[in-house]
């Protein structure tokens, strides 16, 4: 976890962590911001190469 940030989501504003996931020996770097307030739905995912943005992935639908 590196901070903790409040987001516009599919649920409207929500408290989210962000979690960052780095792999040894690999290029590849991924942010993803999981819902406090939604059982910890992760609603945005980031992924970088060599610290160049790549994409972004955003929840925009969800089924209980």
């Amino acid at each position: 976890i590196i901070r903790k940030e409040t987001i516009s989501t599919i649920f409207g504003t929500t408290e989210s962590i962000v979690v960052s996931k780095n792999i040894n020996e690999s290029k590849r770097s991924t942010l993803t911001w999981y819902s406090i307030n939604n059982d910890y739905i992760p609603v945005v995912v980031e992924q970088y190469r060599i610290n160049e943005h790549k994409f972004t992935a955003t929840l925009i639908e969800f089924q209980d």
